[in-house]
């Protein structure tokens, strides 16, 4: 529900004081964000609607709401609002822990969406990683992850053709590692990742609901199994704004 402000409140607005509208506006939001009074998924009240509340023009509401998303603390979905942004994911870059564990952990709800899955040809970086043969069919799956409804990365994982039984599984709703543990017995202990910069393309923007060339994570890895062999390739093209990385040793 959108939240009303007071007339005390639309007071704290000063023509007079030095400092712009809109940065005392975007102040004013901010502090309702972090004193809890918006909570995470909050949609806010509507350009017009705050406007009219504390008596500046839309693009001094514009203005401040651009600079809070910005931040992070804000997010715009297209014909629905804007929304108080949900805290930034902790990824521990040395844990083992699938995102769906993660998140449970952190007590976050967890989304998934299934974007393409299926047998393909092998890349060179396939065959050099999974012990396979370059052109061989092996299993990839691609999917949409979700963090309290918002978007957060895409994730391409690329496996040996034994492990085809991955197609049939439901993994929308169970996490793939559980799956693997319990189906195969398989523990993942080890990895070797890597983490760059980029930026979203088309494709990454349309999906990820962010503008192109928006700044990107892309966390890629080969996991290994208690005996060091390899089970999968994975890559994250991650959003910047909604992640941060831990490191813990």
């Amino acid at each position: 529900m959108a939240q009303k402000n007071t007339a005390a409140e639309e007071k704290q607005l000063k023509s007079a004081n030095a400092e712009p509208l809109y940065k005392q506006l975007e102040r004013h939001l901010r502090s309702e964000i972090l004193g809890g009074k918006l909570k995470p998924g909050d949609k806010i009240q509507t350009e017009d609607e705050l406007s009219e509340s504390f008596g500046v023009s839309r693009i001094t509401v514009r203005n401040a709401i651009t600079l809070l998303v910005e931040d992070g603390f804000l997010i715009k979905r297209q014909g629905k609002g804007t929304f108080v942004s949900h805290p930034k994911f902790e990824s521990n870059i040395i844990s083992m822990s699938g995102f769906s564990t993660s998140c449970r952990l952190e007590g976050l709800e967890s989304g998934c969406k299934i974007l393409n899955r299926g047998y393909v040809p092998a890349t060179a970086g396939d065959a050099k990683y999974l012990g396979v043969q370059e052109g061989e069919e092996v299993v990839k799956i691609e999917r949409l992850r979700f963090i309290g409804g918002e978007t957060h990365f895409i994730e391409i994982d690329t496996f040996r053709r034994e492990f085809g039984f991955l197609l049939e599984e439901d993994l929308v709703n169970e996490s793939l590692y559980d799956i693997l543990k319990q189906k195969k017995g398989i523990r993942l202990s080890h990895a070797n990742r890597t983490l760059e910069m980029s930026y979203a393309t088309k494709q990454d923007a349309e999906l990820l609901e962010i503008p192109v060339g928006s700044a990107l994570f892309i966390f890629k890895g080969v996991i290994c199994d208690e005996n060091r062999k390899p089970v999968h390739r994975g890559t994250q093209r991650m959003r910047a704004d909604k992640v941060k990385f831990i490191l813990n040793y």
